[in-house]
This record gives structure tokens, C-alpha cells and sequence, in this order.
């Protein structure tokens, strides 16, 4: 008998049931992600992090890609001060102070980023009641591709609580210059507010020429460990990682 079974047969007679603690994230596998895009050779020139926060990710792709220009686009007020101090240390950044949004639209109500260390602030629409900071709002066409040169090579990076249609409808020339884009998904409508899941981006990314690539992350809730979301990785179909279909 494994010593596990053992220790459990023990402990069932005494009445008591070990089971494994449930943990919200299954993999993280971020890392190891960009690491293997740049082992194929794909190298952006430029990588847009939407959804920056204090440069979590950004740290990731920084290592993957050194030589990358990295947009950071964050507008949480609390967390500019330490993205710029990072930029100033860590190479070619532009922070971009404000949200990514649809066309037409100059400002939205940002929710739940507390003191402006949260990754969970989100852009809440009219319906939402909730305590809100006003923010300066552009599409990522407005912001970053004049900023791009004709050879620039892109990967775009979303994590934005929600907002990602509407992002994706005001980056359509973005899209058009993206290779590669890794955006947080969501597998059900937590506490129905109404937020685009999985089917949706995989919908939307497809429309604009994108294939679904590779998945870098899953987690589930923490009360049963039910599917919540991950972060899927998208490849422009036109590009060679997307062609390249061989089986070894």
C-alpha cells in the first residue's frame, strides 16, 4: 500500500478525510511562454503592455525580448510613478498615462483599483453604480501606431478586466502590424457583470486574422476550483509561427 493510502486508511478510522488543498492558480506558464516564442526566433521589436500595473509582465517580456521598445499603457495615477522609475532602468519604455479604449471615447470611469495597486481595476460602464475615478481614455491606433516604423515587428499584451472588445475595435491598424497577441480570457460571466468570455475573444481575434496559439496560464475560483480564467496566446495566421504546422 503507498504510504498515502496508508496514512489515509489510518485516519479514516478515527472518522477523518485528508483531501488536497484546492489552489486558484492550476499553471502559470508566462515564463516560460515568452521564453519559448523567443527560442523560435520571434523577436518583436516592439511589445504593447495594455493593462501594465506595476510592470509585472512587463519584467517577463523585458527578459524574453531585451531589445524591445515597450509601451506600457496604465491608468492607474498610483502606479505611474514606479512604471516610469522602472522604464528609466530597464531600457526603451514609453508609458502611455492613460486607458485603452474604443474609438470616439476620451475618458472612462475606472473601478476597483483602490490605492492604484490592484489588478483588478476595470473600466465600468454606465449601468455600473459603483465608486469610480475618472481617466484620460485613447484608442491604441491613436497611440501607438504612429509610433511604429515600417519593419516593426509587434507583440500585444491585454489585460484589461473586461474591456477587451472594445479595445480590439479601436486597435484594428494595431492589429493589422500585430503578430503576436496574449490576452487574458474569461470561461464565465463572474457575478454577471457582463464581461466578454473566451468564445468571444477567440471570436473577435479570429475576424481580425488571428489564430488561438498556445494557452500560458489557467485558474480557477477558490471556493471549488471551477475554470475561471487564463491568459491565451493568438497568432496572426499570416505569420510563420501560425504556418509552421509540422508535427516534428
Amino acid at each position: 500500500m503507498r504510504l498515502g493510502r496508508f496514512v489515509n486508511a489510518l485516519l479514516g478510522r478515527a472518522g477523518l478525510v485528508v483531501r488536497r488543498a484546492r489552489t486558484e492558480h492550476r499553471f502559470d506558464a508566462m515564463p516560460q511562454v515568452l521564453q519559448g516564442l523567443a527560442e523560435t526566433g520571434f523577436l518583436p521589436t516592439v511589445v504593447v503592455d495594455v493593462g501594465a500595473n506595476a510592470g509585472q509582465w512587463a519584467r517577463l517580456a523585458r527578459e524574453a525580448f531585451p531589445a524591445a521598445h515597450l509601451h506600457l499603457v496604465e491608468p492607474q495615477r498610483g502606479l505611474h510613478d514606479r512604471l516610469t522609475q522602472w522604464g528609466d532602468q530597464s531600457g526603451p519604455v514609453t508609458l502611455h498615462a492613460v486607458a485603452a479604449t474604443g474609438p470616439g471615447v476620451t475618458s472612462v470611469r475606472l473601478a476597483g483599483g483602490g490605492a492604484g495597486d490592484s489588478t483588478g481595476a476595470w473600466v465600468a460602464g454606465p449601468a455600473h453604480e459603483v465608486p469610480a475615478d475618472v481617466v484620460p481614455a485613447s484608442t491604441l491606433d491613436a497611440l501607438i501606431v504612429p509610433r511604429l516604423a515600417e519593419a516593426d515587428v509587434v507583440l500585444l499584451k491585454l489585460d484589461v478586466e473586461g474591456h477587451e472588445l472594445e479595445v480590439l475595435v479601436g486597435a484594428r491598424a494595431l492589429l493589422a502590424r500585430t503578430a503576436v497577441v496574449i490576452c487574458e480570457v474569461t470561461f464565465y460571466d463572474v457575478d454577471h457583470h457582463g464581461h466578454p468570455l473566451v468564445k468571444d475573444l477567440v471570436a473577435a481575434l479570429d475576424a481580425s486574422g488571428f489564430d488561438l496559439f498556445d494557452i500560458a496560464a489557467l485558474a480557477g475560483r477558490p471556493r471549488d476550483g471551477r475554470l475561471r480564467s487564463g491568459d491565451a496566446v493568438f497568432v496572426a495566421r499570416s505569420h510563420a509561427l501560425a504556418q509552421d504546422v509540422r508535427w516534428a
